[in-house]
């Protein structure tokens, strides 16, 4: 397919996003404070940058996952690890004032490995 890369990376996009979104509902239980939407609203554009970032640099958009292997995981695991490590450092050492709930980013962690390993 030779447009494969300007299908798969908006879909990438939007699954990270969505498991951004779906971190926070779940940290609060589908009721999310307005205090922590505007924290989500203002931290998404840096955390997909992370995220997305990585996914390019590791390349793992060019993968294939009609027969997913070991390896496979194994390098959607380093990439959406690596992103959260990231997101972690960044919180602590860049983002002054707002915060990132630590349990979100874990729970982005689990959620990007689902969507876009399944």
């Amino acid at each position: 397919m030779p447009n494969r890369l300007a299908v798969i990376l908006p879909v990438y996009l939007a699954l990270y996003t969505l498991a951004y979104a779906l971190a926070y509902a779940v940290r609060f239980d589908f009721d999310v404070p307005p205090e922590f939407v505007a924290i989500a609203r203002e931290t998404l554009p840096f955390v997909l940058t992370i995220k997305f970032g990585y996914c390019l640099l590791l390349r793992e958009w060019k993968r294939t996952y009609r027969y997913v292997t070991v390896t496979d995981l194994a390098a959607l695991g380093a990439v959406s690890m690596a992103s959260a490590i990231t997101i972690l450092v960044f919180d602590v050492v860049v983002l002054q004032g707002i915060q990132i709930p630590r349990a979100v980013i874990y729970a982005d962690l689990a959620l990007s490995v689902l969507a876009v390993g399944v």
